[in-house]
């Protein structure tokens, strides 16, 4: 909002926030690496696989799945998406997993 109103110039954004495609921002290269990488990863109980293998008997397999499946771009689109044009995020999530194959 601060952008849109022409209050700021600049500011440190998520790279794959959806509200930059907005404001129309342009995201810069951090060419000498001063902001740490942001990888998102999925964190799971240790008990889980054992807790859902009657129902889900291939649920680390399909976890294991998403492991590079989304790169920034695909992850800025995504996020437009859910948050300016207010698609559903399940519906956005499958479209996106079975275009890529991870889901059928």
């Amino acid at each position: 909002a601060a952008v849109e109103s022409g209050n700021v110039e600049v500011l440190v954004v998520y790279t794959t926030d959806g509200l930059n495609k907005k404001a129309q921002l342009r995201v810069l290269e951090d060419d000498r690496s001063y902001f740490p990488d942001y990888n998102g990863a999925l964190l799971v109980r240790g008990d889980l696989f054992d807790r859902v293998k009657d129902v889900a008997p291939d649920l680390k397999e399909v976890l294991n799945k998403l492991g590079g499946v989304c790169n920034n771009e695909e992850m800025t689109e995504l996020s437009y998406r859910v948050d300016v044009e207010e698609e559903n995020v399940d519906d956005v999530t499958r479209e996106f997993l079975r275009s890529k194959g991870v889901i059928s």
